[in-house]
């Protein structure tokens, strides 16, 4: 990554020749010099409701896989998030208290899940250009 933002800030400052813009282009494309992967916090949006399409999209920027999350879309969306705006919204709504401990600890298992995707990319370096 630090290659590429010298030669972007050499490009910027204007003492690239045509030669080495066309390069940092291919290179960038190709992939073969090295990545970006710095997230900006401003990047991560959960938009307030954060339901599955809002988590693919942050798996997406933090380039990790959303299938998981996707398989729980039901969970999610349906439950987890209509609950939510619900209450959010002055309306009444009742979880048993026996399905409390099983809706914490599907919410504590996503959340884990997508803890050990990040940790399993900073272990395999997989952040490094």
């Amino acid at each position: 990554m630090n290659t590429f933002l010298v030669r972007i800030d050499a490009l910027h400052q204007g003492r690239a020749s045509l030669e080495a813009r066309c390069k940092l282009i291919n290179d960038i494309l190709d992939g073969t010099t090295g990545t970006f992967n710095y997230v900006h916090p401003s990047l991560i949006d959960t938009k307030s409701n954060l339901n599955t399409d809002v988590i693919k999209e942050i798996c997406v920027i933090c380039s990790v896989e959303s299938l998981h999350f996707e398989t729980k879309r039901v969970f999610l969306d349906q439950l987890l998030l209509k609950r939510r705006n619900a209450i959010a919204h002055g309306q009444q709504e009742f979880i048993h208290e026996a399905g409390m401990n099983d809706l914490v600890a599907d919410i504590l298992a996503l959340m884990q899940h997508f803890r050990t995707l990040l940790e399993n990319k900073v272990y395999q370096k997989q952040y490094a250009a």
